[in-house]
């Protein structure tokens, strides 16, 4: 070869090389942007059609198997830039026969789900999936979870971008069915919503989006979907197989809870709900406490022969423990079995300890478990054979009457008061003992929420000036009672000079807990308490909104307390929307309440009642064009 060919080939290469240099800047800078930022027409400057782009996108991941190594290297290059676009095409090609097709797209696959921040997303979203791509399963269904409760549907683009780009079918379904769990668009906003769900859809067929497609085709035609939610089913119930571990079980649940609930909720499919939970009997673990998370969500369900079919295959942990022994018997009882029933609930009170604390705390995992009777025959022993001077007789009052209460049965929640209040006055070391033991209920504090259960039971016979006569007695014993002062407001509404009084209390109330959260900062109980009252009553409610949700993030601070509160504090935030009429968002944190405490009867019916004021607004409210 002679010198002057051999420096025309090195100057071709040179320049070949430069093109090909200046086209990866050019790639790598567009690949620098967040999955699904920018269109692929947008980024060339070329208005191609869908078709074309899909026929395009084949040609490449065609191209990724050449023999030329420069046009493999071309065709990665620009389906990097395409990005999201070609994704379900490239996900297919990752079991391409050709091993040079399938590395390509398996890289470029992992490389579009490496970016799973959208360049629009808000400070809230980005918070919440930095370090996604790090967290196991469990941690991302959390992810979700927090996305799904995000204000004015900041969550839903980016539910249904990791729907679409999870490897994880179990994380892809659950972030599918969080989107159809949040509550129905109003009117003029279901259009956007719908062209959000299908613009991220694309072409992608996974089991998330063929959710997501029957939750648009029911929410436009509820009769055409039924095929398609039932074709759904019978898939998941053929993919059910039992748990290698409990984290797999823990995750399972999580995705066999949510569907249930989508089912019966959203597509009113109860029968098919019922199917899944059936399969799901035989699948769980004998050990205690697999068994005792799925009775407790077949209990969540109504599902009370179930509870018999998992109590015969799991005997032997039933007879072990007293809560499983009870909730045999409520099933027994709901199939009209009364004697058999009245013999497993004397086993379980047998098993339930010797001592009146054992008792007390037996009550209150019931009454957690949604086991109401068997829980008020435990506090009933307690107070019946305990002296009345004693904690574990005080606390069973206390428990007991709440329980009543939220039961509706306000006399009875009442009496139960009455009896403690009546010792207190006749007897002073039963005053002193609760003054010793209600360091955040005192005497007074006790005898006022007696005088509100009293007006309540008067409220439910409609005995207005009886109600109102406890409510001022209430109000004398407890000035900061939050639901007494929302009870002096509701029935003030035609009185001008009560609702007067009423407003200077509540206003003095809330002077009171601002005072107090200025001292406390880090407590989280006075925010929630102040936004319980402004939110039930009038005031800033955006204010009210904000400590709300200062409550709530101070909560997570304290692990320990948790479980216990969070439920309450969102149904305090999902009152406060209501408040502000925004019941959308009411109805997003009040069913996130629901979820985490489902056995709680007043956070049940206050989100049927958000839910129909929100119906309501669907009416009401024009649809854009």
């Amino acid at each position: 070869m002679t010198a002057v060919r051999q420096r025309w080939i090195r100057m071709l290469w040179i320049a070949l090389l430069q093109v090909l240099l200046m086209a990866a800047l050019g790639f790598a800078a567009l690949d620098a942007q967040p999955a699904g930022t920018v269109s692929t027409a947008a980024r060339s400057g070329n208005a191609a059609t869908p078709e074309q782009l899909t026929q395009r996108i084949a040609t490449l991941i065609g191209q990724l198997g050449d023999p030329n190594y420069l046009v493999r290297q071309a065709a990665q290059s620009e389906l990097s830039r395409i990005g999201p676009e070609a994704f379900d095409a490239l996900t297919a090609a990752e079991n391409d026969t050709d091993i040079e097709i399938s590395s390509h797209a398996k890289y470029l696959v992992q490389q579009i789900r490496a970016q799973w921040i959208h360049y629009g997303d808000s400070p809230q979203v980005r918070r919440i999936l930095d370090k996604y791509e790090l967290l196991d399963d469990a941690g991302r269904l959390r992810a979700l979870r927090q996305l799904s409760f995000l204000p004015r549907d900041e969550g839903l683009a980016p539910l249904c971008r990791l729907m679409r780009f999870e490897r994880s079918p179990l994380v892809s379904k659950f972030s599918a069915l969080l989107v159809i769990d949040q509550p129905d668009a109003i009117a003029r906003s279901w259009a956007a919503r719908q062209r959000t769900i299908e613009t991220n859809l694309a072409q992608n067929n996974g089991p998330g989006a063929q959710w997501l497609r029957a939750y648009i085709r029911f929410h436009n035609d509820p009769q055409a979907a039924a095929a398609d939610v039932d074709k759904l089913v019978d898939g998941e119930l053929t993919g059910l197989v039992p748990f290698a571990n409990k984290a797999q079980r823990e995750n399972a649940l999580s995705l066999e809870s949510r569907m249930v609930n989508v089912l019966e909720q959203n597509f009113n499919r109860r029968d098919r709900a019922l199917d899944i939970l059936q399969k799901l009997v035989p699948l769980v673990a004998d050990d205690q406490e697999s068994v005792s998370d799925f009775a407790d969500l077949l209990v969540q369900h109504n599902a009370w022969q179930l509870v018999q079919q998992l109590a015969n295959r799991a005997e032997t942990t039933f007879n072990s423990d007293p809560v499983l022994l009870y909730t045999w018997a409520h099933s027994l009882l709901a199939a009209g079995k009364t004697a058999e029933a009245d013999k497993l609930s004397d086993r379980a009170f047998q098993l339930s300890g010797n001592k009146a604390e054992d008792h007390k705390d037996m009550g209150i995992q019931l009454s957690q478990r949604g086991l109401f009777d068997a829980a008020e025959r435990e506090f009933r022993h307690v107070i019946a054979t305990s002296p009345q001077d004693t904690q574990a007789t005080i606390d069973a009052q206390d428990y007991l009457s709440a329980m009543l209460h939220d039961q509706e049965h306000e006399l009875q929640a009442a009496e139960v008061l009455q009896k403690l209040a009546d010792a207190m006055d006749k007897d002073p070391t039963v005053l002193q003992r609760v003054k010793e033991y209600g360091i955040d209920n005192s005497p007074d504090m006790k005898r006022g929420q007696m005088h509100f259960y009293y007006a309540s039971d008067h409220a439910a016979h409609d005995k207005l000036d009886d109600q109102r006569r406890e409510l001022d007695e209430g109000a004398k014993c407890d000035p900061t009672n939050a639901d007494i002062l929302i009870g002096l407001y509701d029935t003030s509404a035609k009185d001008p000079v009560r609702r007067k009084q009423a407003m200077e209390l509540i206003h003095a109330a809330d002077k009171g807990f601002r005072e107090t959260i200025a001292l406390q900062p880090s407590e989280p109980s006075y925010y929630n308490q102040d936004a319980w009252l402004i939110g039930n009553t009038e005031g800033d409610y955006e204010l009210a909104i904000q400590y709300s949700q200062n409550s709530i993030e101070l909560l997570k601070n304290r692990p320990e307390e948790l479980p216990l509160n969070e439920a309450g504090f969102l149904d305090t935030l999902a009152h406060c929307y209501a408040g502000k009429g925004d019941f959308e968002n009411a109805v997003k944190y009040q069913a996130r309440a629901a979820e985490l405490d489902p056995h709680t009867l007043q956070i049940a019916r206050a989100l049927e009642k958000f839910r129909r004021h929100l119906e309501k607004s669907h009416t009401e409210k024009p649809s854009s064009p």
